[in-house]
């Protein structure tokens, strides 16, 4: 809270404010005056009183105010209702949109990277989004519900808010929701992506990519391009690491007919089918994108996971497999007719955890 809306500033520094569900009573706040290490509950808790949960808060600039957007339940109808406060205490609701279940996120992001033309985006937990336009006090849509993956892992992921100017970006984390059975912890969280909103033939839509950083982790570099791979002649190679990043970009023909081409990866394929234009993984399934005759395939491979990413961040597919420890190969193939190979790259990931 820079402008101390609150009140709840003592001292040098700024202050924070934690937003959360109190089961039973409803949306509250509490405040730290020492960078996090300690919360003061509001005394005048619960600033919001409505059956449901899960608040994300926003600062709305062009208006100077708080919003909340929080999961609602109204007799039989979930939805998402939207309340404004210009102190973080009083609150008063402005709005509702139905057909949301939980974790709601509400942001807004550049068409193609103008900030002369925005949209705002809404998604709850199981990903689906809207695209539209927000008025500060509600949310108005204009397409949607989309996809926001296509995978079997990806639950109640939330951005970042106030990523410096500077920096711009925004950025999603997940939760994993994928079963590690004989570790010390269960469930995971994914990799960080970047969110971007770019037009397309459907319409404007998100786009999901790795973000930058994954680069401090990559280690021993492969790399191939210029050949040609088919069924008989397939591209193979092994690696040591269990944790890969993967980037490879195929040349299809004209008239690819029955195609397909195969990325496996230890041990897991990954399946483009031209003839159907999907893609398929550990019985998930997507829109194949392809961009000027070109297949473009980006993966991160964990010890449990595949997070996929297609023609550049159009297709995004986290997937939870728990994968063989003794596999460690990369294979790319095909069937239906021989492709030209432009680059396949590997990187193998040292772990985040030091």
């Amino acid at each position: 809270d820079r402008l101390d809306t609150a009140g709840f500033r003592r001292g040098e520094e700024e202050v924070l404010v934690a937003a959360y569900t109190s089961t039973g009573r409803g949306e509250c706040i509490a405040y730290s005056n020492d960078r996090g290490r300690t919360f003061t509950e509001y005394e005048g808790n619960p600033v919001v009183v409505h059956r449901g949960r899960d608040p994300k808060v926003i600062w709305y600039e062009p208006r100077r105010h708080w919003v909340m957007a929080v999961y609602d339940e109204q007799e039989r109808s979930q939805g998402i209702a939207f309340y404004i406060s210009p102190d973080l205490k009083s609150w008063v609701r402005t709005g509702r949109i139905h057909g949301w279940y939980e974790c709601p996120e509400l942001f807004e992001l550049p068409l193609d990277g103008d900030p002369e033309d925005t949209r705002w985006i809404v998604y709850a937990a199981d990903g689906h989004y809207a695209v539209g336009r927000f008025d500060g006090e509600t949310f108005h849509s204009e397409s949607g519900k989309h996809p926001g993956n296509h995978g079997n892992a990806l639950y109640a992921a939330q951005t970042f808010n106030d990523v410096p100017a500077s920096d711009g970006r925004r950025v999603q984390i997940g939760w994993g929701r994928i079963a590690t059975p004989g570790m010390a912890f269960n469930q995971m969280m994914l990799f960080p992506t970047e969110l971007t909103l770019r037009s397309t033939p459907e319409g404007p839509r998100l786009h999901a990519q790795p973000v930058r950083e994954l680069e401090t982790l990559h280690d021993r570099r492969q790399a191939w391009a210029a050949r040609s791979v088919s069924e008989a002649v397939p591209l193979t190679a092994g690696f040591s690491s269990e944790m890969l990043h993967v980037r490879a970009e195929v040349e299809l023909s004209k008239t690819p007919g029955d195609l397909q081409v195969t990325l496996e990866l230890r041990g897991v394929p990954i399946t483009c089918d031209l003839a159907r234009g999907e893609v398929r993984l550990e019985g998930c399934t997507a829109p194949l994108p392809i961009e000027d005759g070109r297949l473009r395939l980006e993966a991160l491979v964990d010890r449990t996971s595949i997070e996929l990413f297609a023609g550049d961040g159009r297709v995004y597919m986290p997937v939870g497999v728990l994968l063989d420890p003794a596999q460690r190969t990369v294979v790319l193939t095909t069937s239906g007719a021989p492709v030209q190979l432009r680059s396949l790259e590997v990187f193998e990931l040292r772990s985040a955890w030091r």
